[in-house]
C-alpha cells in the first residue's frame, strides 16, 4: 500500500477517536445536566464550557493538519472539505491551529497577553479603579471539586489566546462547531459505537470569576510570565480531566490503537507546555523566582524520552517519507526510534506524572 494511503488509514482512525471523545463528553453534560436537577452544587455548564473549549481546538488543529496533507494527496477530498467550510471558517480554523504554541517563538508574547488582559479589563469596566471597583472582576478560573481536594485548573485566558486574532461571535462559535464535527464524521468514513463508555460522575468542574490583578501578581512574578503559567496550567487541567476522569484508565492501554492515538495526543499538549516553560525559565523577568520554585519539584527528567516525545509530537505532520514499506504509521515510528508498544506507554505514564506535578506547582496561582 503507498504510504499516503497508509497515512490516510491513519488520519480516519484519529478522526473516529476525535469523534468518539465528543460523544463521550456530551454524554457526561447530559449526566451533569440530570443531576443539577437533585444537587444543586452540580456544574454542568462549568464542565462544557472547560472541555468544549479545549475539544474543538483540538478538532481545528487535526483537520488544518488534514488539510495541509489532502491539499498535495488527495485533492478531491481538500476540495470537499474546503468548499463545506468556506473562506471564513477555514480562515478561523488556521489561525486557531497557528494559536497551538503557548508563546511566541520568534518574538515576545507581552503584546499578546497585554492586550487579552486589558481587552477583559475594558470589557467590565476596571481599566481605573473607582468605588465600584471591588464589586467587579474580569477573568474566569475552572477549579476541579470532589469530596478530597479543591484544584486550580485554569482560566478562560486559554480560550482567547487561541480566539484573539479571529473575534468570534457567539453564532460564530456554535457554526464553527457544527462545521467542525461535520468534517470530523466526513474524515471518519466509519464511525465507531460504543468505543468509550462514560463514568460516574463524581465531581465538578466550576467556573469562577476572580480578578486578574489578584491571580497575576502571585508570588512576586510578573504578570506576563503568570498569565502564561496559566495557559500551561489550562492545557495540563483538561489532560488530567481527561486521562484521569472523563476516559478510564483501562481503556487507554486496551489496545494497539488506544495507545498509539493516546500518546500521540498527550505528546503535543506535553511539548508545547514544557516549551513554553523552558523558554520561560531562560528568558522570564521573573526566571529567579520560576527556577528555585521548579527546582523544588518531584518533575522526573528523561533526556531520551524529551527527545522521543518531540518526535511524536512531529508526526501530526503526516510525512509520507517516515512511512516504512509494509508498516503502519506507529509501526514506522516505533521500528525508526527502535521502541516497543510498551515504550508509548511508559511515556505516557511519564508525560502524565510531569503534568500532574506541573498542576501542583502552579497552585501557588490559587494561594
Amino acid at each position: 500500500m503507498e504510504s499516503k494511503y497508509i497515512i490516510k488509514k491513519d488520519i480516519q482512525l484519529q478522526a473516529e477517536y476525535y469523534y468518539e471523545l465528543t460523544v463521550l463528553a456530551m454524554d457526561i453534560y447530559n449526566k451533569y445536566k440530570l443531576r443539577s436537577n437533585i444537587d444543586e452544587k452540580s456544574d454542568a455548564d462549568g464542565f462544557q464550557t472547560f472541555i468544549y473549549s479545549i475539544f474543538i481546538f483540538d478538532q481545528c488543529r487535526f483537520i488544518y493538519d488534514v488539510l495541509e496533507f489532502y491539499k498535495i494527496y488527495f485533492k478531491y477530498e481538500y476540495t470537499q472539505i474546503i468548499t463545506f467550510l468556506g473562506d471564513k471558517y477555514y480562515h478561523f480554523i488556521k489561525k486557531i491551529r497557528n494559536n497551538m504554541h503557548l508563546y511566541n517563538k520568534r518574538k515576545s508574547y507581552k503584546n499578546k497577553a497585554n492586550s487579552i488582559i486589558n481587552q477583559e479589563l475594558e470589557k467590565f469596566d476596571m481599566l481605573e479603579e473607582d468605588i465600584f471597583y471591588f464589586l467587579r472582576n474580569d477573568i474566569a478560573v475552572y477549579y476541579y471539586a470532589d469530596d478530597n481536594s479543591n484544584i486550580l485548573l485554569g482560566s478562560n485566558y486559554f480560550y482567547y489566546h487561541y480566539t484573539k486574532e479571529v473575534d468570534l461571535s457567539g453564532e460564530e462559535i456554535k457554526e464553527l462547531s457544527y462545521k467542525v464535527i461535520s468534517i470530523i464524521i466526513k474524515i471518519a468514513d466509519v464511525l465507531i459505537e460504543n468505543h468509550f463508555l462514560v463514568g460516574d460522575i463524581n465531581y465538578n468542574i466550576s467556573l469562577y470569576d476572580r480578578k486578574s490583578s489578584e491571580i497575576l501578581s502571585k508570588k512576586d512574578i510578573d504578570k506576563f510570565t503568570n498569565f502564561r503559567l496559566l495557559l500551561c496550567l489550562t492545557q495540563a487541567g483538561g489532560c488530567k480531566i481527561l486521562f484521569s476522569k472523563i476516559l478510564n484508565k483501562k481503556i487507554i492501554y486496551q489496545s494497539y490503537e488506544n495507545i498509539w492515538f493516546f500518546t500521540q495526543y498527550l505528546s503535543i499538549k506535553y511539548d508545547e507546555i514544557f516549551d513554553n516553560i523552558k523558554n520561560l525559565l531562560r528568558y522570564s523577568e521573573s526566571k529567579e523566582i520560576l527556577r528555585r520554585i521548579f527546582n523544588n519539584s518531584n518533575f522526573i527528567t528523561n533526556d531520551s524520552y524529551k527527545k522521543i516525545i518531540s518526535k511524536l509530537r512531529n508526526t501530526v505532520h503526516y510525512n509520507c517519507d517516515e512511512i516504512i514499506e509494509g508498516k503502519n504509521i506507529c509501526d514506522s515510528f516505533l521500528t525508526s526510534e527502535n521502541l516497543f508498544i510498551d515504550d508509548l506507554k511508559n511515556i505516557f505514564k511519564y508525560m502524565e506524572h510531569n503534568l500532574d506535578e506541573l498542576i501542583n506547582v502552579l497552585q501557588y496561582l490559587d494561594e
